[in-house]
């Protein structure tokens, strides 16, 4: 007491004899409280003071300082030494008004590697959120501050250490100007944004200007004191992502950050962005790793621009609507007109036979001669009328040749043949009969019931309504709760967002990602109308005018595919905006799954075209697709070799057995007797023998060559996207069927409507830009989520939407284009009869 007391009586005499402060009197006030061994000492800002401390001597700098009440002040204290060890470190303590700090030196950041150097800047006094703080000072008066550095340490032998403390003169970061700073592990920086008035959204961005890209975190938080602004303590509150070259972070006012502070620090190493470990220096060598950014706050887009965009995609996808109205209401039946010799004359003309010369052609050996029958005649045409297939023969003309009166004689032959044939419904020896011909019609494949026929096409349907409903609802379920998670810990590194242009709406943190779905709805919607139209088109056209038996015209009308293609458009869009929610390596088959059934659809829909009798089972058909979607959720969770050598194995099988249906006309099937099947055909006719179908042969070869290039190459490269690589095969193996049915199409004298031609420039062109903007692509979750975020790119159409939202719409209007190939791909043979459409 008699210390404190003679204290205070020489403070008292020394404001008498001199002037000074009120400021001198609190740090001679606060030395009378000093522990033996403590050095008190009154410091200056922006002035650095060395010195040696051990066990015995401590040093306590004393700052004192005014400001102006509601004025933000940062003050950014620097602490290094040299011989500091981690057994006796030197410790830090910061004293102010309403904090206290405290850290060590060396700082062994993370376990590992010491820093001898740190930085740390002052949570400012203004920030403490304490009721009544700046209360009792009117506006604009001086505040004093106090500030205390105490610096000590439990070694015996002398540390040296070098102090220096700095008001940070630009800690406020303005809208649209730049601000450049270095950062290191032990030396994390932040500065403070307030939103202007009038700005609800703004895109905070971080450059890194240095060559070696160092990994760092990048943060923005309330402000709040204490600032968490080491790697241990971010991560507790606010938004946080991993860093090398960029990142970016949209902030709202919404969610309460009226103002906020924008953080930085570096990791130790760069494991955590980039997956690789690296080689640490020695304790004492020299471990740079100083990280220089560029951070820049622009406004984002207003809640006008918001509008504006979502308009104009729902306005563009509803002019499909449009025009499609405009069209029907015109005098679009012009349209169904073909190219080539099609005319209103040809097509008025019930009996025209559209592929006589083609029959000709195949019902000729290789040296031109007529393919005898069984019983010494000849095979023919079926295009012969009923008159002479009832046995009356034809008295030839005084002008008819030799050659033609022989295809007459062949043609009658073949429809005498055909009329002998019992509807045995579904038995082996009547399929062998019928589908063993040279020229096989559509007739021949049309010799189930309707009713049957429609009942198994209805399966189609129903069952992709259930897997709809069973597989999007956990679906959405799974991504909503992602959404959750990110927004409940901030951790930004569990979605891959293109975050340089991801705006946010509500819940949803990539709201114009979601959103430009929409197309794939609005289309698969129109597209089930354009089906449902001409399905009651065709039921009042049968009903007004019913055909007599062998008399039906056309391609046979099934319209359940075109239902469920329509639906898994439709899904298509859902899952791809469920994907989008928070898309990431883990939920993307979400996105594909209903692209494998597109492909697949597409697929049976042009086969059931002219084979309407031997279309595989819809509960077989899902069956497979569910098989794959199995071995692409092995290929993601567990990507090996074996995994990819069982895909190669599934491919070759599938593709060899579905050629060997459409080749055979489905009296082929991939059973245990195959092997034996085959070698008996090869004893029987020898290995070389000649394909009874040429074109049919070739084309089938071709996607035989293709696909197993694609068995084999997947092995060997083992690219990381397995499910991708599953998606491009199933496009591919599309494409090509799509492409064979076109040329058999026109090899057998058929011809492609204008309309048809129409669709297929639009989609030709569609998929062009689609896969144009598909392949710049501005994330890539095959790598780390800092690595993904240096292609962010920015928005690149109304501000709101990027690259890849213009893939979802082209894409959308590409396979809107598509369906509409395949369901008018036929209209040029609505007015010739089934009996003679070639069937390949």
């Amino acid at each position: 007491m008699t210390e404190c007391r003679g204290a205070l009586k020489a403070a008292l005499l020394v404001c008498l004899l001199f002037p000074c402060s009120y400021a001198w009197i609190r740090q001679f006030h606060s030395s009378a409280h000093l522990s033996i061994g403590q050095k008190f000492v009154p410091a200056e800002f922006n002035h650095t003071y060395r010195g040696q401390i051990n066990s015995n001597e401590s040093m306590i700098y004393a700052f004192n300082y005014t400001r102006l009440d509601n004025e933000t002040d940062a003050i950014r204290v620097t602490v290094s030494s040299t011989n500091a060890l981690e057994t006796n470190p030197m410790l830090v303590v910061i004293k102010q008004q309403l904090g206290v700090l405290s850290w060590q030196v060396p700082l062994n950041v993370e376990r590992i590697y010491p820093f001898l150097t740190t930085s740390r800047t002052l949570c400012p006094t203004i920030n403490y959120h304490i009721n009544g703080l700046n209360e009792s000072a009117p506006p604009g008066e001086v505040v004093y501050q106090d500030l205390y550095v105490d610096l000590s340490t439990s070694s015996a032998s002398n540390v040296d250490f070098e102090f220096r403390a700095f008001q940070v003169p630009d800690f406020f970061i303005e809208m649209n100007v730049p601000m450049i700073f270095n950062v290191t592990p032990s030396e994390p920086q932040y500065v403070e944004f307030e939103m202007p008035p009038g700005i609800d959204r703004v895109l905070v961005t971080i450059e890194s200007l240095e060559d070696n890209k160092f990994c760092s975190y990048f943060s923005i938080q309330p402000v709040h004191c204490p600032v968490a602004d080491e790697e241990s303590q971010l991560r507790i509150e606010g938004y946080y992502q991993t860093v090398t070259s960029k990142g970016s972070i949209v902030v709202t006012r919404d969610d309460g950050y009226d103002k906020f502070y924008i953080v930085v620090t570096v990791k130790p190493v760069d494991f955590y962005c980039t997956q690789i470990e690296q080689i640490i220096s020695p304790k004492n060598a020299t471990y740079l790793r100083v990280k220089t950014v560029n951070i820049t706050v622009t406004e984002s887009l207003s809640s006008k621009g918001y509008t504006i965009a979502i308009v104009a995609a729902v306005a563009f996808f509803t002019g499909f609507y449009v025009i499609t109205c405009a069209l029907l209401a015109s005098n679009i039946v012009k349209w169904k007109y073909c190219f080539g010799k099609m005319t209103e004359e040809r097509v008025s003309q019930p009996d025209v036979d559209s592929h006589g010369k083609v029959l000709d052609a195949l019902e000729k050996d290789l040296e031109g001669n007529p393919i005898p029958e069984p019983n010494g005649t000849e095979y023919a045409s079926p295009s012969t009328s009923a008159k002479t297939t009832r046995g009356q023969s034809k008295t030839p003309s005084p002008n008819q040749s030799a050659s033609d009166l022989a295809v007459s004689q062949r043609r009658t032959s073949v429809s005498s043949l055909e009329d002998e044939v019992d509807f045995i419904d579904d038995m082996s020896d009547d399929k062998n009969i019928v589908r063993g011909k040279t020229v096989v019609t559509v007739s021949d494949l049309t010799r189930k019931s309707r009713s049957r026929l429609s009942k198994k096409d209805r399966q189609y349907r129903w069952s992709m309504i259930t897997i709809c409903i069973f597989y999007g609802l956990p679906v959405a379920q799974l991504v909503l709760t992602y959404q959750r998670v990110l927004r409940s810990t901030g951790n930004e590194d569990l979605c891959y967002y293109n975050f340089a242009c991801a705006n946010p709406l509500g819940f949803l943190s990539d709201f114009n990602h979601v959103f430009s779905n929409i197309g794939y709805l609005m289309l698969g919607f129109l597209f089930i109308l354009l089906v449902r139209r001409r399905q009651m088109q065709y039921i009042k056209s049968r009903n007004d005018e019913p055909a007599a038996e062998g008399k039906e015209k056309g391609i046979p009308p099934q319209f359940e595919l075109f239902y469920a293609m329509g639906l898994a458009l439709i899904m298509e869009g859902l899952m791809s905006g469920s994907y989008h929610v928070c898309p990431s390596y883990s939920n993307f088959q979400f996105d594909t799954s209903f692209m494998y059934l597109i492909g697949g659809l597409g697929m049976l829909k042009i086969y059931q075209a002219r084979h309407p009798d031997i279309m595989p089972n819809a509960y077989l058909f899902y069956a497979f697709f569910a098989l794959i979607i199995l071995v692409t959720v092995l290929g993601v969770v567990y990507i090996s070799i074996s995994v990819w050598i069982g895909f190669s194995i599934i491919l070759v099988v599938f593709t060899f057995g579905l050629s060997a249906q459409i080749y055979y006309l489905g009296r082929w099937s991939l059973d245990c007797g195959a092997p034996k099947r085959i070698y008996d055909r090869i004893r029987t006719d020898g290995l070389c023998s000649w394909p009874k179908h040429v074109d049919r042969f070739v084309l089938l070869t071709l996607v035989l060559l293709v696909n197993w290039t694609i068995a084999i190459m997947g092995p060997i490269w083992q690219p990381i996207d397995f499910a991708s690589y599953i998606l491009a095969t199933f496009v591919c193996n599309y494409g090509m069927y799509v492409l064979f049915y076109m040329v058999m199409k026109l090899r057998s004298g058929e011809r492609i409507s204008r309309l048809t031609v129409l669709f297929i420039l639009l989609a030709c062109a569609t998929w062009a830009g689609s896969l144009y903007m598909f392949y710049f692509s501005p994330i890539n979750w095959q790598e780390t989520p800092s690595q993904s975020r240096s292609i962010n790119q920015p928005c690149s159409l109304l501000k709101f939407y990027d690259k890849h939202d213009i893939w979802h719409m082209m894409s959308a209007c590409s396979l809107f284009f598509s369906f509409m190939v395949m369901l008018t791909l036929d209209d040029d043979l609505m007015t010739v009869f089934r009996k003679d459409i070639v069937v390949f």
